[in-house]
């Protein structure tokens, strides 16, 4: 294995020709690696460039590298690679294409070295498409893990008219802005809200939508069929799927809001609902943290929300000591839960740590902060954050608590719900 010498601080990178580059970035580290995308100045080479400047964009997403792209010849002999390495970039690769597809190598500037290179068929894909597929790859080369490049956010857009309040459905990316990646439209008539991802069917979002006299559980999958899942009187909401295909959502009973477990008998087919909390007043937003464990909000006959933790083998309900607190989401891994809490007037980010219990502020800007969701990779969290009459969809980075937002200013985003595949949910041939 050969050791790359950058001269970055705290950063140091590990490279082999036929092995994935491991890269360790110190907490204390303040320069990101840099790495040029050169894509070939061929003119039928035109979707290349387009594709490369899409992978430099989500490659910086994670701030761990500064991409430049270009345009240009690409290097076929050593002193041409040597004239990169003269500029200090230590990484480079370079794109072209064909009738049948687009190539990419990524080279070790400094040892004039190929590092790895693959073909991407160009097929029926979009541009889009293409590069979040090469980001993906080059992204396994350069820190040996797997991006969350490929999953979607599930998110509910408010379509301003004249009428009933109208929120649209909707997949957007948590790294490429609305211009980059037009948001899908999923469901565009009535006010949805909540939806949630089913753990075990990456075709299929649940969401809940008001109708005049109760707000139902609904679906929909990848072929836009719409279906009724729940449709009590009341509430029927935010259900919770355990890795392991365990269901609890949340329902309204005699003037409040509890949690229940649902079954389905194979034998009578028929859906089996047992209650699970008895508390005063609304427990809502589970969420789960093992499969036998979930994170909830319970909202007290006085308006005043905690969090508990509920086990199911034995019904034990412990409450979290982190103040008054909403909209728990647990991480992936099962070892922290984020949420929301008001400090200083302004509702902020949260994670809190399971081992140790103790929870870290992420958010410290004035937008309030609310509904919030894990990455699959459990590196960021998508949460809305509202700032007057409008709110925005903003990526968190959990390590830095850095914020980027996804949605433009001047709509009003809120719901968002990162999908827990690392795989595009739905297929861009099927895509409306």
């Amino acid at each position: 294995m050969k050791l790359l010498r950058l001269f970055f601080l705290s950063v140091m990178g590990t490279v082999c020709a036929h092995e994935p580059i491991e890269l360790t970035i110190a907490p204390q580290s303040c320069e990101p690696l840099q790495l040029r995308c050169i894509a070939e100045e061929a003119p039928q080479a035109s979707r290349t460039r387009a594709v490369a400047h899409l992978v430099g964009q989500l490659l910086m997403a994670g701030r761990q590298f500064v991409v430049t792209v270009e345009s240009a010849a690409i290097p076929t002999a050593k002193n041409d690679i040597a004239a990169l390495a003269a500029q200090g970039i230590p990484l480079a690769c370079f794109f072209t294409q064909d009738e049948q597809a687009v190539s990419w190598r990524l080279y070790d500037v400094f040892a004039a070295q190929l590092l790895s290179g693959k073909k991407t068929g160009l097929d029926a894909r979009s541009d889009v498409e293409l590069a979040i597929h090469i980001a993906d790859q080059l992204w396994q080369e350069l820190t040996s893990q797997k991006s969350a490049f490929c999953s979607l956010v599930a998110a509910c857009k408010h379509v301003p008219g004249a009428g009933r309040l109208r929120r649209a459905l909707c997949l957007i990316h948590p790294f490429l802005s609305v211009t980059d990646f037009a948001p899908v439209l999923l469901v565009d008539r009535g006010n949805n809200f909540a939806p949630r991802w089913h753990r075990m069917r990456p075709s299929v979002i649940f969401y809940s939508y008001h109708t005049p006299t109760n707000i139902r559980l609904m679906s929909i999958d990848t072929h836009y069929v719409k279906r009724v899942i729940t449709n009590f009187d009341g509430q029927n909401i935010t259900p919770a799927i355990a890795a392991d295909g365990t269901v609890v959502l949340a329902l309204s009973v005699h003037d409040a809001v509890q949690l229940f477990l649902y079954t389905f008998d194979q034998q009578t087919k028929k859906s089996l609902f047992t209650q699970l909390t008895h508390e005063k007043g609304d427990c809502v937003s589970p969420s789960f943290v093992t499969n036998d464990q979930v994170v909830f909000c319970h909202i007290d006959t006085a308006n005043r929300p905690r969090l508990g933790l509920l086990t199911l083998s034995t019904r034990t309900l412990t409450w979290l000591s982190v103040g008054a607190t909403y909209c728990p989401m647990a991480n992936n891994a099962g070892t922290a839960i984020a949420y929301c809490k008001c400090t200083s007037g302004v509702n902020q980010l949260f994670v809190y740590d399971l081992a140790n219990h103790r929870e870290r502020q992420l958010t410290h800007d004035r937008g309030q902060k609310d509904e919030c969701s894990w990455s699959p990779c459990d590196n960021y969290i998508v949460c809305s954050v509202e700032s007057g009459a409008t709110s925005r969809i903003a990526r968190v980075d959990v390590a830095s608590g850095h914020i980027h937002f996804i949605t433009p200013v001047g709509q009003n985003w809120s719901s968002p719900c990162w999908s827990p595949f690392l795989s595009l949910p739905f297929s861009f041939v099927k895509m409306r």
